[in-house]
């Protein structure tokens, strides 16, 4: 029976306007004796609503509606009857509308895969709602491999979407699947994109160690890097445990010709890219100064599988990329960075200057020394950055 302050009538208006039934919807859906039946009622409007009207009853469901395996049922047999907008506004509060037993983690699968077929204007939110969802960790291949597919026909504004659903599929089988699959869908985005990317990605790579060493080993294994490649490396190196690691894959690049010295140089200079901070930034500099960087590979590389040639730089231009890269990378810094970083970044390569390894000007294989190379790439691009630093570039040049 229906409680005295409510009666049959009650549950009428709400298949009356779609005003008077918002209206008197919240009351119903609040007592326990009409809530069933009153989310039912909801749930029969759908399919007439347009966009506005579904909203208004998926956030109320959400809110305040019942919650079983039959409830979740019919939900997943009306999305289908619904047109593209409505149905991209109950997509949106999906994971609060059901529940989460297997049963129901089951359906919602099911109930996207048969959403995305009939509309692939409703790809991206019918997998937003499934990775906002609380699927079982049996869903979590199939959910990665439709993001993964949805990547090139997405539009830039779906790109964050996408690939936080990716990321949170990550584990250490997947971290080299689904880096490849963000490094070959990827193209030119805008900055303010790039960075919610790398926010989300960096993210992932903090805290997942197999997926740095897969980012590594696709770095050292699929020439040329790509820009998104780089930027990645270079926000990984802001992380002191990655710093060595990154650095010495950025200068295995440049030696190999798979980065171009260009392409360094603009990434370090990303407006979304998060400041390097003077450790991270002379890090990856240094190894393109020193010694073991200037003296060329003794033989070419192997061939890697498959028989594809690897891109690799002749001998006697190695050096000439590597000073490129180098003052590409330096001149990136010390005019995109805050001044803070500047300051320090500058002292940081004195410091280096000053090292033992660093004092001596000629090298026993005749190389310039790295003090010296790293004196001659400050002086040359900024030399009024070093009158803070008199007293520093003095002993340096005494030495």
């Amino acid at each position: 029976r229906l409680p005295q302050a409510f009666g049959a009538m009650d549950l009428d208006e709400l298949e009356g306007p779609l005003d008077e039934a918002l209206r008197r919807a919240p009351g119903l859906l609040q007592h326990p004796c009409t809530r069933a039946a009153a989310t039912r009622a909801l749930l029969a409007r759908l399919p007439c609503e347009e966009a506005r009207g579904a909203r208004s009853i998926a956030a109320l469901l959400s809110a305040h509606g019942e919650r079983s395996l039959e409830v979740s049922t019919e939900i997943f047999a009306v999305l289908p009857l619904l047109d593209a907008p409505a149905c991209r506004e109950v997509l949106g509060h999906l994971p609060t509308l059901v529940g989460g037993s297997d049963a129901e983690a089951d359906g919602m699968m099911e109930a996207a895969r048969a959403v995305m077929a009939a509309d692939r204007s409703l790809l991206v939110p019918a997998i937003g709602a499934l990775s906002e969802a609380s699927l079982p960790a049996s869903h979590a291949h199939e959910l990665a491999r439709l993001a993964a597919a949805a990547l090139p026909l997405a539009d830039e504004s779906d790109l964050p979407t996408l690939v936080r659903t990716l990321v949170g599929c990550l584990s250490a089988r997947s971290a080299g699947r689904v880096l490849r699959a963000l490094r070959s869908a990827l193209g030119p985005v805008s900055s303010q994109t790039v960075g919610l990317l790398l926010e989300v990605v960096g993210h992932a790579l903090r805290v997942s160690t197999p997926a740095v060493s897969s980012l590594l080993r696709l770095c050292a294994s699929s020439p040329p890097l790509s820009r998104w490649d780089v930027l990645l490396l270079l926000r990984l190196s802001t992380e002191p445990r990655h710093a060595r690691a990154v650095a010495a894959a950025v200068c295995r690049a440049v030696r190999a010709g798979s980065l171009a010295p260009s392409t360094l140089a603009d990434c370090a200079a990303e407006p979304s890219l998060a400041p390097l901070s003077p450790a991270a930034a002379a890090a990856l500099l240094l190894p393109l100064l020193g010694p073991e960087a200037a003296r060329p590979p003794r033989a070419r590389p192997p061939r890697p599988r498959g028989g594809a040639a690897r891109s690799w730089v002749p001998l006697q231009r190695e050096a000439l990329w590597r000073s490129a890269a180098a003052t590409g990378f330096a001149t990136a810094v010390l005019d995109h960075h805050p001044p803070q970083t500047r300051r320090h970044f500058v002292a940081t390569l004195l410091a280096a200057a000053l090292a033992p390894s660093g004092h001596h000007t000629v090298a026993a294989d005749g190389a310039t020394g790295t003090g010296v190379r790293i004196l001659s790439l400050l002086c040359a691009q900024r030399p009024l950055a070093l009158v803070e630093h008199g007293a520093a570039l003095y002993e340096a040049l005494l030495q």
